[in-house]
């Protein structure tokens, strides 16, 4: 009897050249169609991250107001109140909110410098500003860790509403301002008669980029924004648009300084303070006279803003501005449409988004 043997042969093929680039292909579609997903999965959550931290400076504002009956004032000085009841020069809003963001050492280290030191020596000499604060920056901005050439100086990412009103850049006129924050005054609440959920108290605001020339990292001077010491007559903030060119850089020409958001602690109007009047993610302009600058932000379409209420919201690109030739008013509704309207703390001209 004969017994027959099988044998089971198996052939194994390797993958051809063009089968090895036909997955490879595959494999990068799939990555290419992946990474902007997770790209933007990551900016939501910076997104989510900016905007809540705009809610607890909310948060800080409400608490200062229950602690002294008013609201932080604006580039206080020696011969104005302030929170300690020491003195200095040029302090901007954030400093007095800095008990508010757990960030007593800091307003500690401020208050006992200004005790120690003569009126007339340089508030910058302080190594208090280098302390970089992380409740006010915002995630998206890859400038929030940089640290300001002028002095080492701390940066931020938020800043306070002047309202439908372009400050003085020297700040020599004490309650001056149409929001909520006015230069050197105290005022409550109850003066925000337009209601503290249509008032816009804060915005974000890009951190300057310096040498930059793009309309979001700079604050260009402009010789067609006024023609008068008096915004009330003569200012266009339309002149200050027109510096916009091509690929939203400044216009050749134009002298543009970069020290937005540079310094937390300075009252300055172009380092920490924005207006109603420019619709978000504009040019930024100054003068002699004065400052105008909209908020601006790393975010796609538009900025975060804060509101008196607390709430936070996000505020288009182009929003309702009405007509930019027109100049501010010291009263009264906004010339400024919707935005100059939300801006306003009392106008009379209450608008919500």
């Amino acid at each position: 009897m004969s017994t027959t043997v099988f044998t089971l042969s198996r052939n194994r093929r390797a993958f051809t050249l063009v089968e090895l680039l036909v997955v490879i292909a595959i494999i990068g579609i799939l990555i290419s169609l992946l990474l902007p997903a997770i790209q933007a999965a990551r900016e939501a959550a910076r997104r989510m991250e900016c905007s809540n931290k705009l809610k607890q400076l909310g948060l800080a504002i409400h608490n200062y107001h229950s602690a002294y009956n008013s609201l932080p004032s604006f580039d206080y000085g020696p011969k104005a109140r302030n929170p300690w009841g020491t003195g200095s020069m040029l302090y901007s809003t954030l400093i007095a909110l800095l008990p508010y963001i757990e960030q007593n050492a800091v307003a500690d280290q401020l208050a006992a410098a200004d005790a120690a030191r003569d009126d007339h020596q340089l508030w910058e000499e302080y190594e208090i500003w280098s302390n970089q604060i992380s409740a006010y920056t915002c995630p998206s901005d890859p400038n929030a860790k940089f640290t300001g050439t002028w002095n080492k100086a701390g940066v931020s990412s938020y800043c306070v509403s002047s309202g439908d009103w372009p400050w003085s850049q020297y700040t020599e006129s004490p309650g001056e301002g149409r929001g909520p924050f006015r230069l050197q005054v105290w005022i409550g609440f109850g003066a925000v008669t337009d209601g503290l959920s249509n008032t816009i108290f804060m915005s974000e605001r890009r951190i300057a980029v310096d040498g930059s020339r793009h309309i979001l990292d700079g604050t260009a001077f402009s010789v067609n924004l006024e023609s008068s010491t008096d915004p009330t007559q003569g200012f266009k903030a339309s002149g200050c648009m027109a510096l916009r060119g091509e690929n939203n850089h400044y216009i050749a020409g134009a002298s543009v300084s970069n020290d937005t958001g540079w310094h937390w602690a300075w009252g300055a109007p172009f380092s920490t303070s924005f207006s109603t009047i420019l619709p978000p993610n504009s040019p930024s302009c100054s003068t002699s006279f004065h400052f105008l600058g909209g908020p601006s932000s790393y975010h796609v379409g538009g900025s975060g803003i804060l509101m008196g209420d607390g709430s936070v919201t996000f505020v288009s690109n182009t929003i309702d501005t009405q007509d930019l030739s027109q100049p501010p008013v010291r009263s009264g509704q906004s010339p400024f449409g919707v935005w100059g309207a939300l801006g306003s703390a009392s106008g009379g001209d209450a608008s919500s988004l």
